[in-house]
């Protein structure tokens, strides 16, 4: 037999071996019964926290755990975490110590479609500690300052997946979970919507538990992470095990003006082509002409030449190896075209400080629309304005957001003029505010050739990560010594060119405790505390 029809023979069982391992699946609990228990230890998590999964609810019965990490005594005092559904159509995130505990409340969730949830705890922000997301957008927060604690009784306690215990009784949940993460660090904003259809590294240390649920048969959830916290399914057959069209998720367009919109959406690369609809009314009643458009192979679709107003879409993903009928569509996006009287964004802040060695920006949005760029000019006297700093918008939000920019490149006594402005997605420019400035003839230290942002996180374990803005061309060296002085790593020593630089370090096996982060350079130097924590 020649080369050729060898090959020939064995791509068939090739490609049947790549799409088999291409198939994504998830369990379904059917709300009697079912669940999936884990050893809780890696996940007893109190001073950072990030959870986030996939879940599709068929219905919202009162108390079902969706994931449960506690319980609840006979007195209604709960201990650790928990998401769960709440009737008639609503979700609960609970944190106790046993004594107290927050709850944070989302309703109106729909039922019969795949939707991300993610929730964050930091107990060491002045306020709002919990910050929760529903399909990559934050839609709740709350102020939480206990520490969770966690039952001290091993039976038959732990992590539990479709499953709340209580002391009176269990409540089951009914509908699929998939992709779960545990995280001991706080996620950001752009980190969950960016990587909700994406993988995780499993090696990355903060990864806690991780379960894709890629499985199709047996009785063991695996845990990708390094703890290999495996789950054990209780009451489960081989009909548990489904294939999940989740990771696909509707997200801001990517492009609006006064007679266009593109349409787009994340999916993980398991999906081979994508059916989207569009309509002007919220339930889809009739879609507008030429839609569901079928057979989509990108991650966007151009709605162009249409009439101004508001617009809704969906999207349904499928697999190489199934047909488009009776796929499950995403949660619903609206999105409105730019109008004239449009408010791209809604200022609530905008000054400039003198913080020696620089001038501080600082400006803050309750809202925006079709964002797509913040600049920030400087003008000395009667000269022209000059751009100083570019910073992505944030699209088209309802949240809080602010910025803030640190310029060294002032002189003494002199008087500046900042103003902000924005672009819109259409290429609208817009001015939002003007303020002036004063700096002082006499300064304590002379223009730096760097800054340095603050180090992130801090606590960490074991990554941190160190922000460095250069002005001029730098020598530098970055270290890190005990209290008594001693260096136990050199993280860099190098010539720095201007611009924005980031240097991870990995404390690896060194002890946990407080250490002094040193960052020199030619004309100044300076030392942050950081804390190693395990």
């Amino acid at each position: 037999m020649n080369l050729k029809k060898y090959l020939l023979l064995l791509f068939p069982v090739f490609f049947a071996c790549v799409v088999a391992e291409a198939t994504p699946n998830c369990l379904y609990f059917n709300g009697n019964d079912q669940y999936v228990r884990i050893a809780n230890d890696p996940l007893k998590l109190s001073r950072y926290m990030t959870v986030e999964f996939w879940f599709n609810a068929d219905s919202f019965i009162q108390g079902a755990g969706m994931i449960d990490n506690g319980t609840e005594a006979p007195g209604g005092v709960f201990t650790g975490y928990s998401v769960c559904t709440a009737a008639p159509d609503g979700i609960v995130i609970r944190i106790g110590n046993g004594i107290e505990e927050v709850s944070v409340a989302l309703d109106s969730i729909a039922a019969g479609r795949w939707q991300h949830l993610a929730f964050t705890l930091d107990r060491f922000k002045n306020d709002d500690n919990i910050v929760v997301f529903l399909n990559g957008r934050a839609v709740k927060k709350a102020d939480c300052l206990l520490r969770p604690e966690y039952p001290s009784s091993s039976d038959p306690y732990g992590f539990f997946i479709g499953k709340y215990r209580s002391g009176v009784r269990d409540v089951f949940y009914r509908g699929k979970i998939d992709a779960l993460r545990i995280w001991s660090y706080v996620r950001s904003n752009e980190e969950i919507r960016r990587h909700a259809t994406g993988k995780p590294d499993p090696d990355d240390t903060r990864l806690k538990g991780y379960y894709p649920f890629d499985q199709d048969s047996g009785d063991t959830l695996t845990d990708l992470s390094a703890s290999e916290n495996h789950g054990e399914l209780v009451n489960m057959d081989g009909d548990a095990w489904t294939r999940s069209f989740a990771q696909l998720l509707t997200t801001e367009p990517s492009d609006v003006s006064f007679r266009r919109i593109v349409c787009s959406w994340d999916a993980s690369p398991d999906y081979a082509a994508f059916t989207v609809d569009v309509s002007r009314d919220a339930d889809f009643s009739a879609s507008i002409p030429g839609f569901p458009l079928e057979d989509i192979s990108t991650r966007y679709c151009i709605l162009g030449d249409i009439d101004p107003g508001t617009y809704y879409y969906r999207v349904k993903g499928r697999h190489s190896d199934m047909k488009r009928y009776f796929l499950p569509w995403t949660a619903v996006r609206s999105v409105s075209t730019v109008t004239d009287a449009a408010t791209p964004v809604e200022l609530s802040l905008f000054t400039a400080e003198w913080e020696d060695p620089c001038a501080v920006l600082q400006w803050k949005t309750e809202s925006q629309t079709e964002n797509a760029l913040f600049i920030l000019q400087r003008r000395e006297g009667n000269g022209p304005w000059t751009d100083i700093h570019r910073r992505r918008g944030g699209g088209t939000n309802n949240e809080s957001r602010t910025y803030r920019y640190c310029d060294a490149g002032v002189l003494p006594g002199s008087t500046y003029r900042y103003r902000l402005k924005e672009i819109s997605y259409s290429g609208t420019v817009g001015t939002l505010a003007e303020c002036t400035l004063g700096i002082p003839v006499k300064t304590s230290a002379p223009p730096p050739r760097f800054l340095a942002g603050p180090v992130h996180p801090n606590p960490f374990n074991p990554r941190i990560r160190i922000d460095l803005r250069v002005m001029e061309e730098n020598a530098m060296r970055l270290s890190v010594h005990t209290l008594k002085g001693d260096c136990v790593a050199r993280i860099a020593e190098k010539t720095y060119l201007p611009g924005e630089h980031s240097v991870t370090w990995n404390a690896g096996q060194l002890p946990a405790g407080v250490y002094i982060l040193r960052i020199q350079g030619e004309r100044r130097s300076e030392s942050h505390k950081i804390l190693y924590v395990k």
